[in-house]
């Protein structure tokens, strides 16, 4: 004769002390309702006494949906009901208690049918747990995600977007159906997409648990725009990539007026030999002197002799003596060493040739008229 097989290590006993259901009963966390095939209370534990602030005795032999759920809710909660005693059972259904002081509290339920042995339904079980607070901070973080100003994502493990607000709509041209149907990297520039791509198989890893990169953007229209991507992640319990929460400050205004400004600079760089030839142009005029002497004055700054003048600018001794000569008389040089003074002091401010005066004060020569030369510049060759 063959044995039965033992039971399963985790199978309940085959019947249950009634104090120890009660004390399991009792003692559990989570919200507890027996109703019987009206819909009647017949029990409810402690946490849901404490949760809905009514005690059992006040409930017992009552409808539950009279006291206890918000009128909007009631038919369909009945509709719930009708297909557990129906015997369409398990199922599981999330709906809101009103408590004895007013307040909506959003429970999750796990609904099942007790039966007799012919399988006729008689008592309806209810297991529920109070999500109020996280589908509370749920609409908070909803609603600062969507009126945020910023261009916020929120991506699966895969990189598809699962949401996004209306300014990351705005940022990238595209609707949020639209962002929702692929994968947004290709919105990415593809000379970014590489680095991209990296840092993000680096949270996958969970080798970093967020990073930041600049980055180009394609928009709908074909536009180009730059953006400064905040990705981080948001791991399950075991820590791997969940989501990825996605920010991108828009910097395409300024990435434009960087590239204006080198445009810029590198127009003035161009521009600078011109204005520099203008200007000595300029000076010139302003101090009465010929191009010829004007020539001769930079030569003397530079501190080349008579000589090595005429030799630079191809005349005779003679001539460049003339020059000197004239330079003395109208910029009130009393000596050689003054006009040299006057000269370098001209090449170093870039203005017009200054006066006698003017020169004496800035290289810390004094007048030797008594003992230095008059009118030429000595050859000194």
């Amino acid at each position: 004769m063959e044995r039965p097989a033992p039971p399963p290590a985790n199978a309940p006993p085959a019947s249950l002390d009634p104090d120890l259901a009660h004390a399991l009963l009792a003692t559990a966390g989570a919200v507890i309702v027996l109703l019987d095939r009206a819909g009647h209370v017949v029990y409810l534990n402690p946490a849901g006494e404490q949760l809905s602030g009514y005690p059992l005795a006040e409930l017992r032999d009552q409808p539950f949906w009279d006291r206890l759920l918000l009128p909007d809710e009631a038919e369909r909660v009945r509709a719930v009901f009708a297909d557990l005693r129906a015997g369409r059972f398990p199922n599981t259904y999330q709906n809101h208690w009103r408590t004895r002081w007013g307040e909506e509290r959003l429970l999750t339920w796990a609904n099942t049918a007790l039966t007799d042995a012919d399988g006729t339904v008689r008592h309806i079980l209810g297991i529920g747990i109070d999500v109020t607070d996280e589908r509370t901070g749920e609409l908070r973080f909803r609603a600062i995600f969507d009126a945020a100003a910023v261009p916020l994502t929120l991506a699966d493990a895969a990189r598809r977007i699962i949401a996004c607000n209306a300014a990351y709509e705005r940022f990238s041209g595209y609707s949020a159906r639209e962002l929702r149907a692929g994968v947004f990297p290709l919105a990415t520039h593809p000379d970014d997409a590489a680095r991209d791509m990296a840092l993000y198989q680096a949270l996958v890893r969970g080798e970093r648990a967020s990073y930041t990169l600049v980055k180009r953007y394609i928009r709908k229209n074909g536009e180009l725009a730059w953006g400064r991507l905040t990705a981080i992640a948001v791991p399950t319990t075991t820590g791997a990539l969940a989501h990825m929460f996605g920010m991108v400050e828009d910097i395409t205004a300024q990435k434009v007026l960087e590239a204006e400004l080198v445009e810029a600079e590198r127009q003035l760089a161009d521009l600078r030999p011109v204005v520099a030839q203008q200007a000595e142009e300029l000076a010139r005029l302003h101090s009465g002197l010929t191009r010829a002497e004007w020539r001769v004055l930079r030569l003397l700054a530079e501190g080349l002799t008579t000589s090595q003048i005429a030799a630079r600018l191809s005349v005779a001794p003679s001539t460049v003596k003339t020059h000197t000569h004239h330079l003395h008389e109208k910029l009130g040089a009393t000596d050689h060493y003054t006009l040299i003074a006057l000269a370098r002091a001209w090449a170093g401010s870039g203005e017009a040739a200054p006066s006698a005066r003017a020169a004496s004060e800035v290289s810390g020569v004094e007048e030797k008229s008594t003992r230095g030369w008059r009118g030429v510049p000595p050859d000194g060759g």
